[in-house]
C-alpha cells in the first residue's frame, strides 16, 4: 500500500495535544496514525465531523471545566463555553440584528429625508439637487459603482428573417428584447407594445417582478398564473408600453462542493468588489 507521509506536528492547547498535520494514507489505511479511513467516514455519516464531536465532548469534561476556571477573564467579558454550533448562533444573531435595525429605521427616516424642502420643479440629479448626497450614498449602498449607459436603446432579439415577436395578447404584442446596461453587461426581458396605433406617445411602465417570477408569467405567456397576477399584461391591454426585466432567480444549483442560489453565487464575489446584485439589476 502506497503512502504519502508528512511530519507529525503537535501543539498544546489547555493541557491537551492537538494534531496539526499527520500521516496521510491512501485507500483503506489510517489517517493521522489514528482511525482507519472507513471508520472516519462512518463517524462523519453517523454524527458529523469527528473533530467537532471530540471538541464538544472535551468541553463537557472535568478537565475542560478546570481549565476554564483558571483562565484570567478580561473586564466585561466571560469565557466562551458554548458547546453547540457556533456558526449557527452567529447566523441567528446576524439575522436578529438586521431585523432590529430594519425596524428601527422606520422611526429615523425623517432625519435623513428632506422631501418637504425640495422644489417640485427641480430636476433630480442636477447640480442644485439637494438630495445629491443622499442619492450618492444610496448608490454606494446598492453597489452601483459602474457608470450606466445614459440612454439605453432596446434591441429586439430575433433570428434573421424573424420579427422577434414571442407572443401576443388582447391589443398588444410581446417581443424579446435586450439593452446595454454598463460595460459589456446587458439586460434582457420582454417588451409589451400596444397594437393598432403609434406607441411612441403612450405611457411607459417598467414592471419589476419578484426574483422567482419570470417575465413570461407576468405577460400571460405561461399557464398556471391567475389573471389578476398578470399585471404586465393588464397594463399593456390598457394602452401602456411595458418592459418586464429578467431578474436573477433564487434557484439553487451546485457550485463545486456547495449548494447556492444563483443570486448568492453572484452576490458573494460582487460584495468583494464593492458591488451588489441589486445594483446590477437596477
Amino acid at each position: 500500500m502506497s503512502k504519502s507521509k508528512f511530519d507529525n506536528r503537535w501543539s498544546v492547547s489547555r493541557g491537551r495535544p492537538r494534531l496539526l498535520s499527520g500521516q496521510a494514507s491512501i485507500g483503506m489505511g489510517r489517517v493521522g496514525g489514528g482511525l482507519p479511513v472507513w471508520a472516519m467516514v462512518a463517524l462523519w455519516l453517523v454524527g458529523g465531523s469527528p473533530s467537532v464531536r471530540a471538541e464538544q465532548e472535551y468541553q463537557k469534561s472535568q478537565e475542560y471545566q478546570k481549565a476554564v476556571e483558571g483562565i484570567e477573564v478580561l473586564p466585561d467579558t466571560e469565557p466562551l463555553t458554548w458547546s453547540d454550533d457556533i456558526a449557527s448562533r452567529m447566523v441567528d444573531a446576524i439575522d436578529a440584528f438586521l431585523l432590529r435595525k430594519t425596524g428601527d429605521s422606520r422611526g429615523r427616516r425623517e432625519e435623513y429625508w428632506r422631501k418637504s424642502a425640495i422644489p417640485s420643479d427641480l430636476p433630480a440629479g442636477g447640480e442644485a439637487d439637494p438630495l445629491a448626497e443622499e442619492r450618492a450614498a444610496l448608490a454606494k449602498i446598492l453597489g452601483m459603482a459602474d457608470q450606466r449607459v445614459a440612454v439605453p436603446e432596446l434591441q429586439v432579439i430575433a433570428s434573421p428573417g424573424c420579427t422577434g415577436r414571442v407572443g401576443s395578447g388582447q391589443g398588444y404584442e410581446v417581443y424579446a428584447v435586450r439593452w446595454p446596461a454598463f460595460g459589456d453587461v446587458t439586460g434582457e426581458g420582454l417588451w409589451l407594445v400596444p397594437t393598432g396605433e403609434d406607441s411612441t406617445h403612450l405611457p411607459g411602465v417598467v414592471a419589476v417582478p419578484d426574483a422567482d417570477v419570470t417575465p413570461e408569467m407576468l405577460t400571460g405567456l405561461v399557464e398556471g398564473v391567475p389573471p389578476e397576477c398578470r399585471y404586465a399584461a393588464i397594463l399593456a391591454a390598457g394602452g401602456c408600453r411595458v418592459l418586464v426585466p429578467t431578474l436573477v432567480s433564487r434557484e439553487i444549483a451546485a457550485r463545486r462542493n456547495v449548494q447556492l442560489t444563483h443570486r448568492e453565487f453572484i452576490y458573494r464575489p460582487a460584495y468583494e468588489l464593492g458591488r451588489h446584485i441589486i445594483g446590477y439589476e437596477i
